[in-house]
C-alpha cells in the first residue's frame, strides 16, 4: 500500500457521509478538518511521530494528538492480544496476499508479529488502565519462547 492509502479512503467515506447527512457545508468542512488528522494518524508510518508527542522530553500533546492516540491504540488493541492477535495477523496476511505478498507473509508470521509488537507502544492513560503494555509484553514473551 502507499502511504495513507487506506486512511484516505476512510476520509473520503467520512466526507461522503457528512455530505449525505448535513446540508451545511461549513459544518461538513469543520468536522472533516477535525477528523482527518485523527484518521491519518492510524497509518503505521505515523506511529513514532505520534509517540514522541507523548513520551519525548518536551511532551505536550494537543487535544487532536490525544484523540489520535486513542484512535491508534483502539486500532492496535485487538492485534496485541496473544491468541486473537495471531488470528488477526493471519487474516490480514490473506487480505494482503494479492497486492503485497511479502508484507502478507511477514504479518502472518511469528517473526513479523514479534517485530510489530516490539515496535508499538500504549501510552494513553486509558491503555495504561487496561494494562495494554503488560499484555503487549506478555505477547512478546510468548513469541520468544
Amino acid at each position: 500500500t502507499r502511504p495513507y492509502e487506506l486512511e484516505k479512503i476512510s476520509i473520503e467515506k467520512a466526507r461522503r457521509f457528512l455530505r449525505q447527512h448535513s446540508a451545511n457545508s461549513t459544518l461538513q468542512n469543520d468536522l472533516a478538518s477535525k477528523i482527518e488528522p485523527i484518521i491519518l494518524a492510524t497509518d503505521p508510518a505515523s506511529l513514532n511521530t505520534l509517540l514522541a508527542k507523548f513520551t519525548g522530553p518536551d511532551a505536550n500533546p494537543t487535544k487532536t494528538d490525544c484523540l489520535s492516540m486513542l484512535m491508534v491504540e483502539a486500532d492496535l488493541l485487538a492485534s496485541t492480544l496473544p491468541s486473537y492477535g495471531k488470528i488477526l495477523g493471519s487474516i490480514l496476511g490473506k487480505e494482503w496476499a494479492n497486492h503485497n505478498p511479502k508484507a502478507a507473509a511477514s504479518v502472518a508470521s511469528d517473526q513479523g508479529r514479534l517485530k510489530f509488537l516490539q515496535n508499538i507502544r500504549f501510552v494513553s492513560p486509558y491503555a495504561i488502565m487496561l494494562g495494554m503494555e503488560d499484555i503487549r509484553n506478555y505477547s512478546i514473551e510468548l513469541l520468544k519462547e
